[in-house]
């Protein structure tokens, strides 16, 4: 180990696996943790050490959760639909009245026993900054962080820390603690109360880069720019290519804007209406990835009023379970649209027919730290924060997108509605397809294109 690096390669090529082994077998100096953006795929996670290849190393691994996860007054106030930082200003009151406990600080601890052994330590991103700020603030430079999905993590940046929950480093290691609160940028107002969030300073985020190891299939382009106008040199990419992809993709050849959506969809809606027949017809199932939660819930009445079967992320009372559902449908930031596998009992295997709305809405994340890294010109298009933003934005869609596509010897028929996917497909994965197999379409004409090639579409590869 000598500095950081990216491990990229496109969705369902094992990176993740692959990296857990390779850090499991590296050995007992250092601590490594190892992250997650999601508390589902960090339990995912952790039961793959119940069985082989990684057993053996079950008893070097520590988990630690979140503060609302271990604190069940915190956890209540939260799911009744109260602000986090109100509900843990409630909690930690009731704390020092005595009126409630708290288990926080055991896990704090518990998180700094596991780095004193050296132990694997499995948490989400949100728990992997407070442990790095940690680290940092006690100068260890012997633990390795592991980000899964790396690009999210920027995401986690630009989101507060709480001083409630870092107010037990106060009382484990209080110059520690002043050391964390004075090298971190101001606490920012909330819109709806008092000052409670802290933010990474720029060279916080730095120091971060500097001693981490990413692995995602989206990694933004201008984050490396930004890091070598540092270091003096990119960060290190490691792509795992895996084979070329022999998927079909059909892409619009213009953009639908969400202020239009009327009069586009009353050309698609009925062609919609045909694809979804096609493919249910052969293969039992079509996947949709929807722009935002409205359009998930157009669709969704669209295909019910033609008797299909609909799961969607969007709710938690669907008729079915997605494994067994006529139509699987996610939205682009949605709580299905990262890191988690959908599969078939249709199929066997993941969605053959994937039809993709495009979320070109910039992400809610110019918080001031990112003025501090990037060059922030409104007028023009390409300025370094605009181009840090539309990696993001491509990355939430062309994530979204493969989490129906997973098994990279399987073929998949790709229909996006959107010539923004153009570019996306262009920035973190033209090397995988070949250009003979991407269509270019007119609205008018997108099912009298698609399904004929869901008819004598086959997901199976010749020769196999």
């Amino acid at each position: 180990y000598k500095r950081q690096g990216v491990i990229t390669g496109l969705p369902g090529t094992k990176k993740t696996m692959r990296v857990l082994i390779g850090a499991a077998e590296f050995g007992k100096d250092y601590s490594i943790v190892f992250t997650f953006p999601l508390r589902q795929l960090r339990d995912e996670v952790v039961s793959r050490f119940e069985r082989e290849p990684l057993k053996r190393y079950k008893d070097r691994v520590t988990v630690i959760r979140a503060h609302d996860e271990v604190c069940p007054s915190l956890s209540e106030r939260v799911r009744s639909g109260m602000q986090y930082w109100q509900a843990l200003g409630e909690h930690l009151r009731a704390v020092k009245e005595g009126r409630e406990e708290c288990y926080w600080k055991r896990e704090a601890l518990k998180a700094m026993e596991a780095i004193r052994q050296r132990k694997i330590i499995i948490g989400t991103h949100g728990i992997g900054i407070m442990i790095w700020l940690l680290t940092w603030a006690m100068r260890r430079s012997d633990v390795i962080f592991i980000w899964d999905e790396g690009d999210e993590i920027f995401v986690n940046i630009s989101e507060p820390l709480y001083l409630g929950d870092l107010e037990v480093l106060k009382e484990l290691a209080p110059s520690k603690y002043k050391r964390i609160l004075r090298l971190s940028t101001k606490a920012v107002p909330n819109a709806d109360g008092p000052s409670t969030g802290l933010f990474l300073h720029e060279r916080l985020v730095y120091q971060l880069i500097k001693r981490s190891f990413f692995i995602t299939a989206t990694w933004p382009k201008s984050i490396s720019e930004w890091f070598e106008s540092y270091e003096g040199h990119e960060i290190e990419e490691y792509r795992m290519r895996g084979q070329t992809s022999d998927d079909t993709i059909v892409i619009l050849n213009e953009q639908l804007n969400w202020n239009s959506r009327h009069a586009w969809m009353k050309v698609l809606a009925p062609q919609l209406l045909e694809i979804a027949k096609a493919a249910v017809e052969k293969f039992g199932t079509l996947a949709v990835i929807a722009r935002n939660y409205e359009q998930n819930e157009e669709l969704e009445m669209l295909f019910r009023s033609s008797g299909y079967r609909v799961w969607t992320d969007r709710r938690q009372d669907n008729e079915c379970d997605y494994r067994d559902c006529d139509i699987v449908m996610i939205t682009v930031l949605g709580k299905g649209y990262r890191g988690i596998n959908f599969f078939s009992k249709r199929t066997g295997s993941d969605f053959p027919v994937i039809v993709g709305f495009y979320q070109a809405k910039g992400l809610d994340i110019v918080h001031p730290i990112f003025r501090f890294m990037f060059e922030d010109d409104p007028e023009d298009e390409f300025s370094e924060m605009n181009n840090f933003i539309r990696d993001l934005v491509m990355a939430k869609n062309f994530q979204s997108l493969f989490r129906f596509n997973r098994f990279r010897n399987r073929r998949h028929l790709m229909v996006l509605l959107d010539k923004r996917w153009w570019s996306t497909i262009n920035y973190y994965a033209n090397f995988y397809y070949k250009s003979s197999n991407i269509v270019h379409v007119s609205i008018d004409d997108v099912s009298k294109v698609v399904v004929p090639l869901i008819k004598s579409f086959n997901p199976v590869p010749e020769g196999e």
